[in-house]
């Protein structure tokens, strides 16, 4: 019988089999009312996850049998974020070596019969968080036109206008590989990887110990005094991503090291290079929520005791209002930036990359937040896959203006 992926359905029942059909589709809600997390607060509900741990542990204590118990439990879904639950099923059944059960993941093109298609074919790279899904030309070398450990796969010369249109969602859709984001902002992500490439040869290295700190285990990142640069008195800006015991909090300093000659169309523009110096992430709980003083606290000893020129200090708009009040009374330019009314400094920030105007201090968490970014056409907006934590990273858009804010 049909009935909803909920648990009310299976009570009562004695589930001999079952099939649970697009569970890679099915809700994954934080602080859900359906799960209680710590300190009374709700948890992390994965309706999937769920509904097939609770079918599973039914059938063991309705049937138990020393054999093979009978019927089984299908479960299927087209693929879509990396890490959904058909991906983690895979992995757990590798994991614990569980026996009687068969895994099946095939593409579009390998299950049609046989002379569906012409057997002329064409090369795709499938892509990573360093570089985008893309069609190889027939002459690409590996080594030379992409990475030798990426992946290729010979696609039918069919689905080529499909991959030219979307080449992540014909990805998922066609072949059957999860992708991180479903409409990616920042295509060129090789790009990403340049940015930091260009920061380790011109030796810049954040000045703290640790850029990413989970609260309980480590305190605030500490500053690493020896590290710190010797232009102390070049202006800096900061941006803060604020959260309690969610997401992680973001915080992130730049700035400006020179100007450069960029051309724009018929015009010849001076832009700033931006240089990236710190990319912070600290992760709370519920046991241990980040305290917006704590964060403020921070920021003023880089000015106060390690003699930083913070020029000014933003942030997203949450939990904010105190801390940007005393840092103003500090001296500290303080102002709020909110990323929900617009795209312009996310398209910004994906200029200055493309353009090679950033240096940036390697985070493997910040590298997978940009590369995770999505553009989401119907709202008119950019944001992170909600399965990932945000960092923040501020930049200046142009020489002589305001700094713009990208989460």
């Amino acid at each position: 019988m049909p009935t909803l992926t909920n648990l009310n359905t299976m009570i009562g029942q004695a589930v001999l089999s079952a099939l649970l059909d697009e569970v890679n589709f099915m809700s994954v809600v934080e602080n859900s009312k359906n799960v209680t997390g710590a300190r009374g607060q709700g948890g992390h509900y994965d309706q999937a996850e769920i509904v097939h741990t609770n079918i599973t542990r039914r059938r063991v204590g309705t049937f138990a049998t020393q054999g093979i118990s009978i019927g089984c439990i299908s479960v299927l879904s087209s693929t879509r974020y990396k890490g959904d639950f058909l991906d983690r099923r895979q992995e757990n059944i590798e994991k614990n070596e569980e026996k009687n059960v068969v895994m099946k993941r095939r593409a579009q093109y390998e299950v049609r019969p046989e002379g569906t298609y012409c057997g002329e074919t064409f090369k795709l790279l499938v892509g990573s968080t360093d570089y985008a899904t893309q069609i190889l030309d027939d002459d690409a070398e590996a080594g030379i036109d992409y990475p030798e450990t990426a992946t290729v796969k010979d696609v039918p010369v069919e689905f080529k206008a499909a991959f030219q249109l979307d080449p992540e969602g014909s990805l998922r859709d066609v072949i059957g590989i999860s992708t991180d984001v479903l409409a990616p902002f920042i295509t060129r992500r090789n790009k990403i990887v340049d940015a930091v490439v260009r920061a380790k040869e011109l030796d810049i290295v954040p000045y703290v110990h640790k850029q990413n700190v989970v609260l309980g285990e480590d305190s605030l990142p500490l500053i690493a005094e020896g590290l710190l640069p010797e232009d102390k008195d070049t202006p800096r800006y900061v941006h803060v991503d604020l959260s309690r015991t969610g997401d992680r909090c973001g915080l992130a300093v730049v700035k400006e090291s020179d100007v450069v000659a960029v051309q724009t169309g018929e015009l010849l523009e001076l832009m700033p290079r931006i240089v990236v110096e710190l990319a912070i992430s600290i992760e709370p709980n519920a046991a241990n929520p980040i305290a917006p003083t704590e964060i403020r606290t921070w920021i003023l000893a880089l000015k106060k005791v390690y003699g930083l020129n913070i020029k000014k200090v933003t942030y997203d708009g949450y939990d904010s209002r105190e801390s940007i009040l005393l840092l103003r009374k500090a001296g500290i330019l303080s102002d709020t930036v909110s990323m929900d009314t617009t795209t312009d400094p996310y398209i910004t920030l994906r200029t200055a990359f493309y353009q090679d105007r950033i240096d940036m201090v390697d985070n493997e968490i910040l590298r997978v937040e940009l590369a995770g970014l999505e553009y989401h056409k119907d709202k008119d907006k950019v944001d992170h896959p909600k399965r990932l934590f945000r960092v923040s990273l501020s930049i200046r858009p142009k020489h002589k203006t305001k700094p713009s804010l990208i989460k």
